[in-house]
């Protein structure tokens, strides 16, 4: 008798990969949901699924796990959809599957962070059957602070394709900083070297700027001294975040950075050449939009990884209430223009979003 999963999977494998994006990302959202609907309620759009609402007295409320704007929670392999999400009875994260028969996910009891009141950026790399988890403590007014308990984590997980498991790779998970963060986001370049960037101030000062980090000589355990962007406009405010992207152009690979700047009210996009082996060094600013609608904590960014036309995709914030689509905006405002050659970016309006 065929294990379940590997069953699912010969079907799973028959159907349109974009098909399936839609409906898990659909899937996740139905998260905010009542405990445990098995099989899953079908909603006007996507399911209904288990709640994540903490048991009564638990010391941590947790809200909006799966939240924060630039950070990547499912990932697609081996025919199927894959997530991070937090286990209510366990107090803490697991890698999840969805199971495509009946909507649901379902709990692998793999762990992922184990801490209640963290959060995620997901990157899974097909060509070394590797899963990389960034996490950090969740704070709105990110720090530098003391702690271990507190810091950026990078966690490593190997795929075994016959056992269809992941399991945590020797020496993980380790220190990426020392802060707690609104957001941490990951990215891998064409060497093979990881690269992380977050919102932070040193402790006991309001100067909120963009840092990054990066791993040493091509080894994942092996990680530099944090530092902020050797660029103008990377003092920030609160509220402002930064995410980053691998891309290609006819140039060549590249890391890509934007962050948001609610003091100067731009978006920012910076790249650095993987050819270039100084993380630090070579960092060039490509653009400074002024986009006073959408500069704030919403980006996401996406990259077409299959041309070299350079093409890298924004999701940003619209916080103009009153508007309802793009063509509502004054040019102007919709932090439109290409911000690196053909950088795309289109601008949504705010319906009822936190955060």
């Amino acid at each position: 008798m065929q294990h379940p999963i590997e069953l699912r999977g010969r079907l799973l494998r028959l159907l349109p990969a974009v098909g399936l994006a839609a409906l898990a990302i659909l899937s996740v959202w139905g998260l905010i949901s009542v405990a445990h609907a098995d099989p899953s309620v079908p909603l006007n759009v996507g399911y209904l699924d288990f709640t994540y609402q903490p048991i009564t007295g638990t010391p941590v409320t947790i809200t909006a796990p799966t939240g924060e704007k630039p950070e990547s929670k499912l990932w697609w392999n081996d025919g199927f959809w894959w997530g991070s999400l937090y286990n209510r009875d366990a107090d803490d994260y697991h890698i999840y599957w969805l199971d495509w028969g009946t909507q649901t996910w379902r709990d692998t009891g793999v762990v992922l962070d184990d801490r209640p009141d963290s959060r995620a950026d997901i990157l899974w790399d097909a060509t070394t059957n590797k899963l990389y988890v960034v996490s950090h403590v969740f704070d709105v007014n990110s720090s530098q602070i003391s702690g271990s308990g507190n810091w950026g984590r990078l966690y490593r997980y190997s795929y075994d394709e016959a056992a269809q498991t992941y399991s945590l790779d020797s020496g993980f998970p380790v220190m990426v900083n020392q802060d707690r963060t609104e957001t941490l986001v990951l990215a891998k370049d064409s060497t093979g070297r990881l690269w992380v960037t977050y919102v932070s101030r040193p402790q006991g000062t309001t100067d909120f700027q963009v840092y990054v980090n990066a791993t040493t000589a091509g080894n994942d355990l092996s990680w530099g001294t944090p530092f902020t962007l050797p660029l103008t406009g990377t003092h920030v405010l609160t509220d402002d975040i930064a995410s980053i992207v691998a891309f290609r152009d006819n140039d060549g690979p590249k890391i890509g950075i934007m962050w948001s700047n609610q003091l100067s009210n731009t978006l920012n996009f910076a790249t650095h050449d993987d050819s270039n082996s100084n993380a630090q060094a070579g960092w060039t600013l490509q653009a400074a939009i002024s986009a006073p609608d959408s500069s704030d904590d919403h980006i996401s960014l996406r990259s077409l990884q299959t041309t070299s036309s350079g093409q890298v995709f924004a999701a940003i914030n619209q916080r103009n209430p009153n508007a309802r689509s793009e063509k509502s905006l004054p040019a102007s405002s919709s932090a439109v223009q290409s911000v690196y050659r053909t950088l795309r970016s289109r601008c949504f309006p705010r319906t009822g979003s936190a955060g």
